[in-house]
């Protein structure tokens, strides 16, 4: 079964305000789903985390949780594998503090449901090059993008 592109959502965000970011998404229907999250968050300057993500109640994987070239700030992904279709569920991202989450979400159909989530990496600065080892054939990288306009979801292809 090939991976194809299901939907997504650009930009949600909770600007200082709470610990917690909450929208909601919907996976489409078909078969092997899959969904991923992108997360940017501000430390406060106090070390603030995440401390977790989920969709419909279901607690997704952390795949990445790295520093960001943007003074204080942290980006995170996370992944989810079967994840409830075909009607909106929220999203909720909980940090350990108040602080400035911004996130956006993506969704896959035809996803094996086995080690899908094998390898992750992450690159910042204003020209972009990052190496990412696939591990097996008929692989799809998933990207999101912070380009101080915005944060957005990335679809990208077969390799």
């Amino acid at each position: 079964m090939a991976i194809t592109f299901d939907t997504s959502i650009d930009q949600q965000r909770e600007n200082y305000v709470g610990a917690t970011l909450t929208y909601a998404y919907t996976v489409g229907a078909g078969a092997n789903p899959s969904l991923y999250v992108g997360v940017m968050y501000d430390d406060g300057g106090v070390g603030a985390t995440l401390t977790g993500a989920t969709y419909n109640g279901v607690a997704m994987t952390l795949l990445l949780d790295v520093v960001h070239s943007r003074a204080g700030y942290r980006i995170a992904e996370f992944g989810l594998l079967a994840p409830a279709q075909s009607a909106a569920h929220n999203v909720v991202i909980t940090g350990s503090a108040t602080t400035d989450i911004i996130s956006c979400a993506a969704s896959y159909l035809g996803v094996q449901q086995i080690d899908a989530h094998a390898s992750a990496t992450a690159a910042s600065g204003t020209a972009l090059t990052a190496t990412l080892a696939t591990v097996k054939n008929n692989t799809w990288t998933i990207g999101f993008v912070d380009a101080d306009q915005g944060w957005s979801a990335v679809v990208t292809g077969t390799l």
